[in-house]
């Protein structure tokens, strides 16, 4: 959520972060219930999900509405939503990733993240 406040405040979006923060919701792009969705199963095996299912590559934000109607999507329909979303790392899933989301692209976003919050944290990890 900081991250996210951080990429608002920097891009003179201040009024937003209020609204936002009643709303907020954490979403799992490989969703929880992965295993109910074929096109999740034939992406992902049961081990790897569950190591990277509630890691910081696999979370964005999303306002509680939006993260209810997408819940467990295959990822080619969830990206059109993040498009519209007020939160600068979920739009940015959308950029960077069109296609699918494997785990492959799990980890990329997910030490792209880590490397942002050492940036704007000023961690020396």
């Amino acid at each position: 959520e900081r991250l996210n406040e951080y990429e608002l405040i920097t891009s003179s979006q201040v009024k937003k972060i209020q609204y936002m923060h009643s709303t907020l919701q954490i979403e799992h792009i490989l969703p929880q219930k992965y295993n109910k969705v074929a096109k999740w199963i034939e992406e992902w095996n049961e081990d790897d999900a569950e190591l990277w299912m509630h890691r910081l590559g696999n979370l964005v934000l999303l306002n509680q509405k939006l993260n209810s109607k997408i819940s467990n999507g295959h990822f080619v329909e969830k990206i059109k939503h993040y498009k519209s979303s007020p939160y600068p790392m979920t739009r940015r899933i959308s950029d960077s990733y069109l296609e699918k989301w494997t785990l492959d692209e799990v980890k990329d976003n997910h030490f792209y993240v880590l490397d942002f919050a050492k940036c704007v944290w000023g961690l020396a990890v």
